[in-house]
């Protein structure tokens, strides 16, 4: 769940979406949607961890004091146990990754199997969090919504562009 969790297993998902918005939209259309969708993931992940973990400061289960205990960790890189920051409402990767997929389905609502693998990768890194002990469900469930709203509020710039 550490490596769903983390960046590196989902390059080739990015560079296949990248390539999906340039064959789909043209080159000139396709680097606006590559553009606008980075912003819209850039823009959910600024407001998540800059704008609400400091101001709710919700301490994640891995640092609750009543739930902390019963918690399995798994070790990161550096053998010690991965607990996240100690904040953690919302959740950026969920936030981050429904931004994406929401773009994504409005801007190529044809690629069923790209939107089919993306809303599965949007699942399995939310359901990653709450194994790793690093979210609460409503955390998750709040990153859906907020990173939903920063998806369609850039894909409607990029359609609004591409009139």
């Amino acid at each position: 769940m550490l490596v769903i969790s983390g960046t590196l297993i989902w390059i080739p998902l990015f560079i296949y979406i990248i390539w999906q918005f340039v064959t789909t939209h043209g080159k000139k259309f396709g680097i606006y949607a590559v553009i606008l969708a980075s912003l819209s993931v850039g823009m959910s992940d600024l407001v998540s961890s800059r704008i609400f973990k400091p101001t709710v400061q919700r301490q994640r289960p891995s640092y609750d004091e009543n739930l902390k205990d019963g918690l399995h960790y798994a070790k990161d890189n550096n053998g010690n146990d991965y607990r996240g920051g100690e904040f953690g409402f919302y959740s950026s990767h969920a936030s981050n990754f429904a931004a994406l997929t929401f773009f994504v389905l409005l801007a190529l609502p044809r690629h069923y199997r790209l939107n089919t693998i993306l809303i599965f990768a949007t699942l399995l890194t939310s359901l990653s969090r709450i194994y790793l002990g690093v979210h609460f469900p409503t955390d998750i469930l709040m990153g859906w919504f907020m990173g939903g709203m920063f998806g369609y509020v850039f894909y409607r710039l990029f359609a609004f562009i591409k009139r």
